[in-house]
């Protein structure tokens, strides 16, 4: 993955939101499937993980590892999360929040948080809406680790500046 440019395409994509904001008095958010292909590539990047086939449901990823194990991604420029209640569960949930200026945090990184999860009231689109410090709060079992690369390319982020 070429780290260097991302946090340039990332400030890029500010620039449009901001300036389509100021021609049409209407907020734009980065959302939806562009938010989360961000966040899987990085999140593969990050963990060395293999992307999983873009329609596979509840699975983004997989380890390199023996055993092989599924892992969910989130990404959020907000403060809390939605995950569909699906047939499949994943073994592992890895959640990131994006800011613009400082790049990447990590929010939870361990074994599915099944219990947590159905102890939650789910909506009528079978999801749940999770806040980010409910996720931080809990014990992360398992985590995958990053070896520094978070903090890489955070770095990164702080020497462009402002976007």
């Amino acid at each position: 993955m070429a780290t260097e440019e991302l946090p340039g395409l990332i400030a890029d994509l500010y620039r449009i939101v901001d300036r389509l904001e100021s021609l049409f008095t209407r907020e734009f958010t980065l959302d939806g499937h562009l938010v989360g292909s961000i966040g899987e590539m990085v999140a593969a990047h990050f963990y060395n993980l293999r992307l999983a086939d873009q329609s596979t449901e509840a699975v983004d990823a997989w380890t390199k590892g023996d055993p092989e194990r599924s892992i969910q991604i989130k990404l959020t420029q907000g403060a809390s999360i939605q995950i569909s209640k699906t047939k499949v569960v994943p073994n592992h949930l890895v959640v990131l929040r994006l800011d613009r200026k400082e790049g990447f945090k990590e929010f939870f990184n361990g074994n599915f948080p099944s219990s947590f999860l159905e102890s939650k009231k789910v909506s009528k689109r079978l999801e749940w809406s999770v806040s980010l410090s409910s996720l931080e709060a809990l014990k992360q079992i398992d985590p995958l680790p990053d070896e520094g690369r978070i903090l890489q390319l955070n770095q990164l982020f702080k020497k462009r500046g402002k976007p």
